[in-house]
């Protein structure tokens, strides 16, 4: 379970030692970790723990290293600064159509799973992304391109279409 109130002393030490300002509603809170905007503007990823971290780091590092900031049409955040210590990365704002949330990614290598669960999970995103599947397919194809194996593919850190992101899942 994520420990918001070690998270957010996290976050406000990253800001006083950065010279940003938190704003006090937080952007999103998933399972690896919480966001919250600042007044720069910019938004702050604090992770729970560090393996979360440096997938997140170094996603964000291999697609700026490749000047990458769409994947097929859709925005990806651009990364402001990290620090390793408090498990943070900061990166713009940005509107949909975006991809968010890069900790669960496998950098470089193949995702530890089985033939037949890697097919269930490929069945699974089929049931929850519907007519989008091919779309989904596309980004996460382009992302394998870069080393990136981004297999928490979920509306809310797809969002395909214009419109409010949420990112509380």
């Amino acid at each position: 379970m994520i420990n918001l109130e070690e998270l957010e002393r996290r976050a406000r030490l990253y800001a006083t030692r950065h010279g940003r300002t938190i704003l006090e509603a937080r952007l999103g809170t998933g399972t690896d970790g919480t966001v919250w905007q600042t007044t720069v503007p910019s938004a702050i990823k604090v992770s729970e723990r560090e393996r979360s971290h440096s997938n997140e780091r170094d996603s964000y590092l291999r697609l700026r290293e490749h000047g990458v900031k769409t994947v097929c049409g859709c925005k990806v955040p651009q990364l402001i600064k990290f620090d390793d210590e408090l498990m943070i990365v900061e990166m713009d704002i940005i509107k949909p159509p975006c991809i968010l949330d890069f900790g669960k990614a496998y950098i470089d290598q193949r995702p530890p799973y089985d033939a037949d669960q890697l097919a269930e999970y490929a069945q699974e995103q089929a049931e929850l992304w519907g007519d989008d599947i091919k779309a989904v397919r596309a980004i996460q194809a382009k992302l394998r391109s870069y080393g990136i194996h981004y297999l928490d593919a979920k509306p809310a850190n797809i969002i395909l279409r214009p419109g409010p992101i949420r990112l509380t899942t």
